[in-house]
């Protein structure tokens, strides 16, 4: 395995583009350079298992990468953009005519203390994009597409002073965690602060 050195310009480069909890600087290179993985080469190729070398939940049907996860999240979001969208940044898409915006992350399903959990790392710069459209969603992928909340800024904004947050040179992300409980997902905040059921945010299947 070759060795590379980088200077702390680039560095904090790759900072800027990852996104948190997911994103690895290989994962960034690879993205950036139009390099198409070897594990998503294995993914498509051994359908209906999982990856233990991407760490990416697979839907029963077939094996999807971090990209094709967020685009069946968008399939999936014709409510919102019944117009259909065009991309206005790497997570960010929107509709034709600009009035509505959405913010597609996606984790993995962990396995954790007896229940399935979803991780995500909401950056204050998508706060902001969001709140500048008249309607901005946070789209999340919860393992694989079939399970997709979106859930408007407005809402998500109520709650995001009872997450836990970390601060990254001059801005910050708020850590999102989503759980699977008795076929529901629910939203957990900070300790003493109550759960918040996200049900009523699941998009349903396309037709």
């Amino acid at each position: 395995m070759p060795t590379i050195e980088i200077s702390d310009a680039v560095w904090v480069k790759l900072q800027e583009l990852a996104e948190p909890l997911i994103d690895t600087p290989d994962s960034i290179l690879k993205r950036e350079l139009g390099i198409v993985a070897e594990e998503q080469a294995d993914q498509i190729s051994h359908k209906n298992t999982t990856s233990t070398r991407t760490g990416w939940t697979k839907s029963k049907r077939e094996g999807i990468g971090e990209l094709e996860f967020r685009r069946g999240c968008l399939v999936r979001a014709k409510s919102i953009f019944p117009n259909g969208y065009k991309r206005a940044g790497r997570v960010v898409s929107e509709s034709p005519d600009g009035n509505t915006g959405a913010v597609t992350l996606v984790s993995k399903a962990h396995d954790l203390h007896g229940s399935t959990q979803y991780w995500y790392g909401f950056q204050e710069s998508h706060s902001e994009e969001l709140t500048s459209y008249k309607n901005g969603y946070l789209i999340l992928g919860c393992g694989s597409p079939e399970t997709t909340l979106a859930i408007p800024i407005q809402d998500m904004m109520q709650w995001v002073d009872s997450m836990n947050r970390t601060k990254r040179q001059e801005s910050f992300y708020w850590h999102i965690h989503v759980h699977e409980e008795n076929s529901s997902l629910i939203l957990h905040l900070q300790e003493g602060v109550p759960r918040v059921n996200l049900d009523r945010y699941r998009l349903s299947k396309v037709r």
